[in-house]
């Protein structure tokens, strides 16, 4: 019983220092100017009139004005809900798993009633967080000045420098 609850720790212990060691960090985005261009990386900031990303493969700040932008496809990083959702669907997926095992022959064997547990968390939990949805699209081009101004509004909330203008 004691590798099992040992095991569980460990688990969420390794989840929560990964959402600790986690600094500020803008979403990760998809970027398609009017001309067709596309743009990957960070966002850096949200200002008035450009959007500042750092380039995914050239480690760069690039600067697009949002006049010249049409789609921007964000990825979202899990937020606390998602992680806590898959985390306690892993859990439960251990712990039902340690149930069956413990139920079944492996009683001889705590080792492999632990590693069957393992499998059906580590399976619940991955086939949760697949089924949420982790990006949203934004359509720049006809929006009026309101509602470009809330989607900027909503990118600088990603952005790691919220605050930026």
């Amino acid at each position: 019983m004691k590798p099992r609850i040992l095991l569980c720790m460990l688990c969420l212990l390794a989840l929560s220092a990964k959402l600790i060691a986690d600094g500020r960090r803008g979403a990760d985005a998809v970027v398609t100017r009017k001309d067709g261009q596309v743009v990957k990386g960070e966002i850096i900031a949200v200002k008035q009139d450009s959007l500042v990303l750092l380039g995914e493969s050239s480690k760069a700040e690039i600067s697009v004005r949002i006049a010249d932008l049409d789609i921007i496809k964000v990825k979202t990083r899990p937020g606390a809900s998602h992680v806590l959702i898959v985390g306690a669907a892993t859990g439960l997926g251990a712990l039902a798993g340690g149930l069956l095992a413990h139920s079944v022959p492996f009683n001889d064997h705590p080792d492999k009633s632990v590693a069957i547990g393992a499998a059906a968390g580590l399976g619940v939990g991955l086939i949760i967080d697949l089924l949420i949805k982790t990006s949203k699209t934004y359509k720049l081009d006809g929006l009026s000045p309101e509602e470009l101004n809330r989607v900027l509004g909503e990118l600088r909330s990603r952005a790691r420098l919220p605050d930026a203008r």
